[in-house]
């Protein structure tokens, strides 16, 4: 654009005089000087997403990330309409096949919905455009690259598809079953509640997926499963631990809750008891509340997950089918706030039992004491201020007897390495 407006300014028509071309010179320099500002200002409304396109000669249902520039705020909807544009010559290049999306399918998204963390996305008619989807792989691989593409952002969690508004359309060209509709069958607690909430009975289930996400007013964290739905425990505890063994689970935050899970979460019959969902390391969103998950293990027949929280909140308990899911909501507002002599209550509680943990018995991890164990009784007292003197003096922390933000993330460190004791 910039050359055609520099090549009409240097062509001036026959009989035109210096005052006409001065003018339009200083027109064309004044148009020059608006566009740059405006361009500027489009860079802060874009954001950069990843679309993800099967890569040549993998499994079916591989995926991997391209870079794309999409508009703000909605990107979800940017992403999918990257996504059906298919791979630009340079990610052809580097790998990305183009057998299911290309120019054919470009245009193809007619509207996309996002409702209590599903996103709804509705295409014009793909299947004149997209013969090959109907097989076993050509399927797989579609639903790959939407669901990847779909849910890289936090507001979802899944996602579902129509053709025209149907969704029976779209799966049944796929030869899928139609997804069933999520349900709340139970909601147990509320976003005041910090009390245990537990089913105990329970169906047969294996644990799929486990994911996080962020709300107004509250975290959420999300277990998927096959099969029926599990029974359940969630509970408040300074430090959770491992069935069976007891080990100490380190998570971020000053306190943590203990979900037990009567789910499988590993393979049984797979070589090396492979586990059952992915990711196989520790979620570390850092939310307003929920600041960790980490998987604590398998042991007779139950999962143990332990949840990282700012600290002591409201939480309540959803248990969903279509497919069978629990949600845990914990709520926004937490006050954390430094510890010191005189202060009482339940995070003055759960900081001495935390010191308890890695100064004695078999699992502590920081150097023994001349003082016996902490009566945890909430009361920041004489005792408690030379117990955690003694711990910031053995974690390299000055000596405060106050507890503050470097304090709680040598309190992090310890339980880790307690984490690795093995009495």
């Amino acid at each position: 654009m910039n050359t055609s407006i520099r090549n009409r300014s240097a062509r001036a028509p026959a009989g035109s005089t210096p005052r006409r071309r001065s003018s339009l010179v200083v027109t064309v320099l004044l148009l020059l000087a608006l566009m740059v500002p405006a361009t500027a200002a489009s860079a802060s409304d874009t954001a950069t997403v990843n679309v993800h396109f099967t890569p040549v000669g993998s499994e079916c249902d591989a995926t991997a990330p391209y870079a794309r520039q999409v508009r703000l705020p909605r990107v979800l909807t940017g992403a999918m309409e990257q996504l059906l544009a298919g791979p630009t010559d340079e990610e052809r290049a580097a790998g990305a096949t183009s057998f299911l999306f290309d120019e054919g399918t470009a245009g193809m998204l007619r509207s996309v919905n996002i409702r209590d963390g599903v996103a709804f996305i509705d295409f014009r008619d793909l299947r004149p455009v997209i013969p090959g989807a109907s097989s076993s792989c050509g399927s797989t691989s579609l639903l790959a690259q939407l669901n990847a593409t779909a849910t890289q952002f936090p507001t979802v969690r899944d996602a579902r598809y129509s053709i025209n508004g149907s969704e029976a359309t779209f799966y049944n060209w796929l030869q899928r079953d139609v997804p069933g509709k999520s349900t709340v069958t139970a909601t147990r607690g509320s976003l005041t509640n910090r009390r245990i909430i537990e089913q105990l009975d329970g169906e047969h289930a294996t644990l799929r997926k486990v994911r996080v996400g962020r709300h107004e007013g509250f975290d959420r964290l999300v277990f998927e499963f096959d099969g029926g739905q599990p029974g359940y425990s969630v509970r408040y505890v300074p430090v959770a631990r491992t069935d069976g063994l007891g080990a100490p689970i380190a998570t971020l935050g000053t306190v943590a809750l203990q979900i037990h899970l009567q789910a499988e979460s590993v393979d049984l019959q797979a070589q090396g008891f492979p586990l059952t969902f992915e990711p196989d390391g520790p979620i570390t969103p850092r939310y307003p509340t929920l600041r960790q998950v980490r998987y604590g293990g398998f042991f007779e027949g139950g999962s143990t997950f332990a949840a990282g929280l700012t600290g002591r909140s409201g939480f309540r308990v959803l248990e969903l089918t279509g497919p069978p899911r629990l949600a845990i909501d914990v709520a926004h507002g937490v006050d954390l706030r430094s510890l010191r002599r005189g202060d009482s209550g339940p995070d003055v509680r759960d900081w001495q039992r935390r010191l308890n943990v890695v100064q004695f018995g078999a699992f502590a991890s920081s150097p023994g004491h001349a003082q016996g164990r902490l009566t945890a009784d909430g009361a920041f007292g004489t005792v408690t201020v030379r117990a955690t003197r003694t711990f910031q003096r053995a974690e390299g922390v000055a000596d405060t007897g106050v507890v503050n933000a470097a304090t709680r993330n040598a309190m992090y460190q310890a339980l880790r390495r307690s984490a690795q004791v093995r009495p």
